[in-house]
């Protein structure tokens, strides 16, 4: 399989994923957001401040995905990005902080980091031609 298609559905995956999570994290009473074990009362500006921040990660990549040459360095934030969602919801996972469903939720970044880190490792030789 091509790289650019792998990454370009990646992004794309993206995007439906990030719009959840944005909504869970925005809106942390609602049923997914029970489901994940969010607290019901969460209070302002937090849910609403971090469910924006995730809709715009969703928003970059839609846009990265329509253009004609990804950009590298914007893939590579998004991978330490998505790595790092993954890896603070495990370690509050071990320490009892969070619930394991919503640590199960970030398996979903940590599968699309590996694919972007993926990408950005198989396309380095033609990165500088």
């Amino acid at each position: 399989m091509k790289p650019d298609k792998v990454i370009r559905a990646a992004l794309w995956i993206s995007v439906p994923f990030n719009a959840i999570a944005a909504y869970i994290a925005a809106v942390p009473s609602s049923w997914p957001g029970q489901l994940v074990g969010l607290p019901e009362v969460v209070p302002a500006p937090y849910p609403e401040i971090l469910g924006f921040f995730i809709a715009a990660f969703g928003v970059v990549y839609a846009w990265l995905a329509l253009q004609k040459t990804i950009s590298r360095p914007l893939v590579g934030f998004a991978a330490c990005a998505k790595i790092g969602v993954f890896m603070v919801a495990a370690l509050l996972w071990v320490s009892g902080d969070a619930s394991g469903r919503l640590a199960l939720l970030s398996i979903g970044d940590f599968v699309l980091a590996v694919v972007f880190f993926w990408w950005l490792f198989r396309t380095a030789r033609y990165a500088n031609k």
